[in-house]
């Protein structure tokens, strides 16, 4: 070697070295066209192109030095080159190559975060352990393998060797990673107390004051809609100081309950007022509480620095149904589908948006839009059915309908033994059983004796409040509870099923009169007429059906009935609360036929009374359940019951002045 070209060399060097690259590979260039077969040149070229992140060029000349001189150290370099292109396949084979002219931790380790990088994590543990076995406190090999537990839910040997890790270097890193691991045990208290120590760490991380909070959350068990953890695009909020007044404003009067969470996602924000995130989270928070005005206030100021937020439109768009909103939710389902194009999730929001507002047919082209795109969706393949089934198209309604028993804990339990349209039930000895509300199950009880006329035998297995009004009514049939062993049977259905496998439609609905019977054992003693109230159900059910009590009370101004509470532990003026005496829908019955009228919201309570022919005065939103086929004066399911139904959406003051009109002359 002249000395020129070794001044040449050690210059091209000293450039690399000090990061001054265009003038290193301006060298290395001249040096190749002096000599094109340097293998040690055309190495240090190619680590020169990778730094520039040139992987195809740095790849194309350490390969050249490779085949001039196979080395351990060429090879290892052209295996890191072959790893920053993610081609981890190649990257094995040289790390191979280099591990057969002698061990090293080092190789070791990056054959284990190459086999990390295949997913072949029990070779990745393999190669992490052997790192450790020559050199016991390589951080990587140790933090990497204690990663690799994890991700096979290993979480004992995940968190001993994160423990190895805080032995040599105690850091904010670790403490995280421990946290995580705890939370994944479900040891939330462990899990809080390591990401404390994180933020003594390090209290600039805005994540760990995030994680905090969803941490307080999770330890009080509250499902969080799963979407509000994705990963959004950071923007930058306009005018900070005024952002973060307003969330304090917000917050102030929030439960005590929540105040870590709350906190730490106020600190997170204190951080770093670009986390997304911590805001949505406040927000879902306001929800949680049922606050939802103020969690509308703070999404809408997040879309004032943001309009293209598809995740911050779908919630609106949810919060706007939960207030019963059609028109505002179906408006923000249109701008998250805007954004983001045909998510399913959006199509089936603002479908549902349109069939709670009445407008059925555009609901139903979505739902068939939908059904088109996503075949294997069940729920809108549900929800198309419950449109044809109000408009009285029974048929078409109930083949998709029948779909809510599709991925349930009944198709996993009876799958073998699921009736369909090819199954005869003739002399079959079959099993019922009740997938649905109280209701429903009661509402569809009249067809159990059709049923028995063709059926060797029937077991009914049903909620434990409903057996003891059924034993009293179905004496033919074995009565049994969810869970109890069944006997031998050749068939199973849902209940609510029974109309369709028999094929009878709307046109010929039994026993409409009545078919269920009670005892009335005189306990309510009173010289006045006596009125059942009922008005308010589960809001995870049905959003729209219950009616505010300072509304449904104004009914009780008139001082010429005793009323009665059928909504359990309710506490109210002026309306004798019967929860001493309701153990079950028996129980409920009994008290019932006591009753002169029955005033409700679409409930079980309604059906039980117009299946025992009581005199029932049915409150019904604008839009109700499909079972009530959008009639707005009777029902052809129970002749004793009377429809009073909402004009316009979300008027229920008018529905109770008109009750109370009819109440003065009754």
């Amino acid at each position: 070697m002249s000395v020129h070209y070794k001044e040449l060399s050690d210059r091209a060097f000293s450039y690399h070295n000090s990061g001054e690259y265009d003038k290193a590979k301006e060298l290395y260039l001249q040096l190749l066209a002096i000599n094109p077969d340097d293998p040690n040149i055309l190495n240090l070229l190619g680590m020169l192109y990778l730094s520039l992140k040139d992987t195809e060029n740095g790849i194309k000349y350490i390969s050249k030095a490779f085949l001039l001189k196979q080395s351990s150290y060429i090879a290892t370099n052209l295996a890191k080159a072959y790893i920053l292109n993610k081609d981890y396949n190649n990257a094995l084979k040289f790390f191979n190559m280099a591990l057969s002219y002698g061990e090293s931790y080092d190789l070791y380790y990056s054959l284990g975060y190459t086999y990390k990088k295949l997913g072949r994590i029990d070779e990745a543990i393999n190669y992490y352990k052997k790192a450790i076995a020559v050199n016991p406190n390589h951080y990587n090999s140790l933090f990497n393998l204690s990663i690799a537990y994890s991700d096979k839910n290993d979480m004992d040997n995940a968190i001993f060797y994160a423990e190895l890790c805080k032995q040599i270097k105690d850091n904010d890193d670790i403490y995280a990673m421990l946290s995580e691991y705890y939370q994944k045990k479900n040891l939330m208290d462990l899990s809080i107390e390591f990401i404390k120590k994180a933020i003594s760490f390090n209290d600039k991380n805005y994540l760990y004051f995030y994680n905090l909070g969803v941490l307080y959350i999770k330890k009080r068990n509250y499902v969080l809609n799963t979407t509000l953890y994705n990963i959004l695009s950071f923007f930058d909020l306009m005018d900070k100081k005024l952002v973060f007044l307003i969330l304090i404003e917000l917050l102030s009067n929030l439960y005590k309950l929540e105040s870590e969470a709350l906190n730490s996602y106020k600190n997170s924000v204190k951080i770093n007022v670009h986390h997304t995130n911590s805001y949505i989270n406040i927000a879902n928070i306001l929800r949680l509480h049922n606050k939802i005005h103020n969690c509308i206030n703070i999404l809408n100021l997040l879309l004032k620095v943001n309009p293209n937020c598809n995740t911050v439109y779908g919630m609106l768009a949810v919060c706007y149904m939960d207030i019963c909103d059609y028109e505002n939710a179906h408006i923000n389902y249109n701008k998250a589908i805007d954004v983001s194009g045909k998510d399913i999730t959006f199509l089936k929001g603002k479908a549902a948006a349109l069939r709670y507002s009445g407008k059925y047919e555009e609901a139903k082209k979505i739902y068939l839009e939908i059904k088109k795109d996503y075949p294997n969706d069940i729920s809108s393949k549900i929800s198309l059915g419950m449109c044809y089934l109000c408009e009285k198209n029974f048929k078409k309604g109930y083949e998709l309908y029948r779909y809510r028993s599709t991925e349930t804990s009944f198709q996993k339990q009876f799958k073998k033994k699921i009736w369909n349209k090819r199954i005869s039930l003739e002399n079959k000895n079959i099993l019922l059983y009740t997938d649905c509300g109280f209701g429903d199950s009661i509402m569809f009880s009249r067809y159990i004796n059709y049923l028995s006329q063709i059926a060797q035998s029937i077991t009914l297995q049903t909620d434990e409040e409903l057996i003891k009004l059924f034993k009293e009514n179905f004496k033919d049939i074995n009565i049994i509870k969810k869970g109890q062993e069944s006997g031998k049977y050749d068939v199973v259905m849902p209940l609510m099923d029974i109309q369709y496998a028999l094929d009878m439609d709307f046109t010929s609905i039994p026993y409409s009169n009545g078919y269920l019977k009670a005892q009335n054992n005189n306990i309510l003693k009173s010289d006045k007429q006596k009125i059942g109230l009922y008005w308010k159900g589960s809001d995870k059910v049905i959003k729209n059906r219950s009616i505010p009590f300072e509304i449904i009370s104004k009914l009780t101004d008139i001082n010429k009935y005793d009323y009665y509470s059928f909504q359990i532990d309710a506490e109210a003026d002026n309306i004798i609360n019967l929860n001493k005496y309701i153990n079950d829908m028996y129980d409920s019955a009994n008290l019932l036929s006591e009753m002169d009228l029955l005033i409700t919201i679409d409930s079980s309570v309604a059906h039980l009374a117009g299946a025992l022919g009581i005199k029932t005065w049915l409150l019904l939103p604008y839009v109700s359940e499909w079972r009530w086929f959008n009639d707005n004066k009777t029902t052809p399911w129970y002749d004793s019951i009377r429809i009073f139904k909402q004009d316009k959406l979300n008027d229920w003051d008018s529905v109770i002045e008109k009750v109370k009109a009819e109440l003065e002359i009754l």
